[in-house]
């Protein structure tokens, strides 16, 4: 069987190097990526096998992380956008020697209920909850992990969260109609708040509003027929014309437009405008087109997974932080402007 020794030797470091770097925490013990990359194919190459539970004991940590997302068991597929997200954090963590692993927020409860073992037995070193997780079920989590990172979360007083800037969202999209000449101006979307609804339909709502009114342009609402039986056919036609451009909430609410008026036989962005404050891996690559804001998701999950990283290393203490993603515009070609002519 291959020693740590051996391993040393072949790589050009000393024992305790291999030793952190296979077996404890390379990132508390500053060594570089390159190195405890090195130090890892060496120890393949050589078959060695590394002793999670030794290590867990020896330095009382699971390196198991959480993954909370809103799936659940009637909805499984309610969040396919978290997939990114969920992939940037496995990058982050993979690299620092973490294992993912998913839980459903609506088990919560009930796991809690039966003492579930991931939080009794403190199978976790932390938590990083995607999308609008409850109130309650946050302070839940939060009591029994000292660890926890938040994504795109309602609530705006948690010490470390990581979240897009939605109001930019809903501002680039109205800026970019205006300049285009548009005055004619419909939300496709929520606009009341209740309870269960993500804080991004308003925040996207506001930057609309917020920018039609420093243009004294009026604030109209347009239905769709998928979500309002008593919008039919007839009264689509009447809105969708020329001068009239509509932003949609998000790409499900774009994409049912998109299709529902081309199979009424209009042309989007010629007969009619529409622009989106949402982006996703999907539409950019079956609708690459479509004018949107546009996030990074996979970027997020990135700087949710460094910042647990940086919760965990004990050696410094994390001010708490609310991090704001960035977003930009993607012009796109569905939307030309009222003055466009064939």
């Amino acid at each position: 069987m291959v020693t740590l020794k051996q391993i040393a030797d072949e790589v050009g470091v000393s024992i305790r190097t291999v030793s952190i770097a296979l077996n404890g925490d390379p990132v508390a013990g500053r060594i570089s990526e390159t190195c405890v990359q090195q130090i890892q194919d060496v120890a393949n190459k050589r078959g060695y096998k590394v002793s999670a539970a030794a290590r867990a004991i020896r330095l009382n940590r699971t390196f198991h992380i959480g993954v909370l997302v809103r799936n659940s068991p009637d909805m499984p597929l309610i969040d396919p956008a978290a997939y990114e997200t969920i992939i940037g954090i496995n990058q982050q963590l993979e690299k620092a020697g973490y294992i993912l692993s998913l839980i459903r927020f609506t088990d919560v409860d009930k796991q809690f209920a039966s003492e579930s073992r991931v939080f009794k037995e403190r199978v976790l070193d932390g938590i990083i909850g995607i999308g609008n997780i409850s109130d309650h079920c946050t302070d839940i989590i939060q009591q029994a992990i000292k660890q926890c990172v938040w994504i795109d979360n309602n609530a705006v007083n948690l010490p470390y969260s990581v979240r897009r800037d939605e109001y930019s969202a809903g501002r680039l999209a109205a800026q970019h109609a205006y300049r285009l000449g548009y005055r004619n101006i419909f939300w496709i979307g929520g606009v009341k708040k209740e309870d269960g609804y993500h804080i991004s339909m308003y925040e996207r709502l506001e930057g609309v509003t917020d920018t039609l009114a420093q243009h004294d342009i009026p604030f109209r609402e347009q239905k769709l027929p998928r979500w309002n039986p008593e919008v039919g056919p007839e009264q689509l036609k009447q809105v969708l014309n020329k001068e009239n451009l509509f932003i949609a909430y998000n790409n499900e609410i774009a994409t049912n437009l998109g299709q529902l008026a081309t199979s009424m036989g209009y042309r989007i962005g010629r007969d009619f405008g529409m622009v989106c404050c949402e982006d996703s891996k999907y539409i950019s690559d079956n609708w690459p087109g479509l004018s949107r804001s546009s996030f990074d998701r996979n970027a997020m999950g990135k700087t949710a997974a460094d910042l647990m990283l940086e919760l965990l290393n004990k050696k410094r203490k994390t001010e708490p932080r609310d991090i704001l993603m960035p977003v930009r515009w993607i012009p796109g070609n569905t939307a030309w402007g009222p003055e466009y002519q064939d």
